[in-house]
């Protein structure tokens, strides 16, 4: 099977009362690929905010129906137009270390590309400090899902994202999916990806401990 080509890649955007900020993650790679979708879970309608960006297309859900139901609305609206891949992002990660043509570029040279359903960034998350690892590819059970670049046929094969999951574990259970289904997920380590989560510290003695914390509505997920 041949590479990724990147005009068969489609961006899919997750919004969910998104500013000003939410629109310069978008600007940062918006000029790699032929069409962003952006599919937004706010009851308000916010596109004014992607007013004249040609490539960006804006599906509002009306209320706030889960990370799983608007990433398949955006998959689906990306087999409907003739891609192959999308690219799955959150609102608040950034390609401020790397870029997606770079990130493309470098998973194309994975080897056995025809036994892949996703491709991952290293994910540097909150305070820009990650571990490094000493292999460029790295064979993963589990992915977090923003900045992965997903082949649409397996996506397709598992059935999509389970919508009753809502929001956690909706990664978690299409990475188990796509494994008990014969495809690899890799990481790509050399390709980084700011990712913001719930951050807090915990002291023990003299040692401190990072965590993360998260709002009670998240832990009710």
């Amino acid at each position: 099977m041949s590479g990724i080509d990147i005009s068969q890649v489609a961006a899919v955007v997750v919004w969910l009362n998104p500013s000003e900020k939410e629109v310069g993650a978008i600007k940062l790679y918006r000029d790699d690929l032929k069409r962003i979708l952006v599919v937004d879970n706010s009851s308000e309608d916010h596109q004014k905010l992607v007013a004249g960006m040609d490539n960006v297309e804006y599906i509002l859900l009306g209320e706030n129906r889960g990370i799983a139901t608007a990433l398949n609305v955006g998959c689906r609206r990306a087999v409907e137009l003739g891609f192959q891949w999308v690219l799955t992002m959150d609102q608040d990660s950034e390609w401020k270390m790397d870029s997606v043509s770079g990130f493309i570029a470098e998973a194309n040279q994975y080897t056995y590309m025809d036994k892949v359903a996703i491709f991952s960034p290293l994910h540097v998350c909150n305070n820009g400090h990650h571990h490094k690892h000493r292999h460029r590819f790295e064979h993963r059970k589990e992915l977090m899902c923003s900045g992965n670049l997903l082949r649409l046929a397996a996506w397709q094969q598992t059935g999509g994202f389970r919508d009753d999951f809502f929001i956690d574990y909706v990664d978690t259970e299409m990475c188990l999916h796509l494994s008990k289904n014969g495809w690899k997920l890799i990481r790509t380590n050399h390709i980084r990806l700011l990712h913001s989560l719930g951050n807090a510290t915990a002291y023990s003695g003299h040692k401190r401990h990072g965590y993360a914390l998260h709002p009670v509505w998240r832990y009710y997920y």
